[in-house]
């Protein structure tokens, strides 16, 4: 399997997140808190009877893919919009008859998909939209033509320079950095004013006793040690971000561990670590959360 779905991402994506899902998925609070969500179902629809099988086994059926075996790599791409996000998954999955699968799939469940005119897409009522590109990746996307912007090939992950290697990595535009900060919680932790200055994010995961994230900086016009000294700051005053209402413990707990250094006159290398058990309370914690947000039950 050639890894192309980072290929799929639409002109305009600001933002994107690669996982490789041969080793993300073989790591052990992944496969314990995470990878179970896959066979829970949505809530009851009215004449809507549970099935007798999990939904895994359904979609084997249904479409001939095996995700536990077939699936190899997942990337999120977000923008241009601030509500457009696209899902592509890549793996080794039958080039013909999936969306058709999927459909009987979700009919199942009493979800309401329609074809496109050109039989192109799965359409929501919610406006979601699902298709599958000529090489074979899966896409989901928010909308129709957010969808058919990622069947194409492009270069965008190139632009982005979104790291294709290893178990997973991210890209952002320095709008969509301070826009996961915002002007609230800068004001009250000065050193957090440093997203003020960034033009670009990229970085790489890597998994073992530790998760390590290492991450590129690329400023505007801050020298790079002007920032480092602010990130340094930051980290010594770790424990005050844990006292304001809504931060989680990850972000504490990385921001203590933060190790930063000058990488060139205004770039910034940034490594943050979390321990096993660490990881492990936040993959159970997610799981937690993406079951309220989705009504999902088991």
């Amino acid at each position: 399997y050639d890894r192309v779905a980072a290929l799929h991402l639409p002109q305009g994506t600001a933002a994107a997140l690669r996982l490789d899902l041969e080793k993300v998925v073989l790591y052990e609070p992944v496969r314990r808190h995470l990878l179970p969500l896959a066979n829970e179902l949505p809530p009851g629809r009215s004449g809507a009877q549970v099935p007798a099988r999990t939904r895994l086994e359904r979609v084997q059926s249904a479409t001939g893919i095996e995700l536990g075996v077939d699936l190899r790599e997942l990337v999120l791409g977000w923008g241009p919009g601030p509500a457009d996000w696209v899902l592509i998954v890549g793996g080794r999955f039958p080039r013909t008859g999936v969306l058709d699968g999927l459909q009987r799939v979700l009919g199942e469940e009493g979800a309401v998909w329609h074809r496109s005119s050109d039989g192109a897409a799965l359409i929501s009522q919610g406006g979601i939209a699902l298709g599958q590109a000529v090489d074979g990746t899966l896409i989901a996307a928010s909308n129709e033509a957010s969808l058919r912007a990622a069947l194409p090939l492009t270069d965008t992950h190139q632009r982005l320079e979104l790291p294709t290697e290893g178990p997973g990595g991210f890209a952002l535009q320095g709008d969509r950095v301070r826009a996961l900060i915002p002007v609230p919680l800068r004001l009250l932790v000065p050193p957090l004013r440093v997203v003020d200055d960034i033009e670009h994010v990229h970085g790489d995961l890597a998994l073992g006793p530790e998760v390590v994230l290492s991450t590129q900086l690329r400023l505007q016009s801050a020298t790079a040690e002007q920032v480092v000294q602010q990130l340094q700051q930051l980290s010594q005053n770790a424990r005050r971000l844990a006292a304001l209402p809504g931060v989680p413990a990850g972000p504490v707990q990385a921001a203590e561990r933060l190790a930063a250094e000058v990488n060139g006159p205004q770039e910034v290398r940034v490594t943050a670590s979390w321990t096993r058990d660490e990881v492990d309370a936040a993959a159970r914690e997610l799981a937690g959360v993406l079951r309220t947000l989705f009504g999902w039950a088991s």
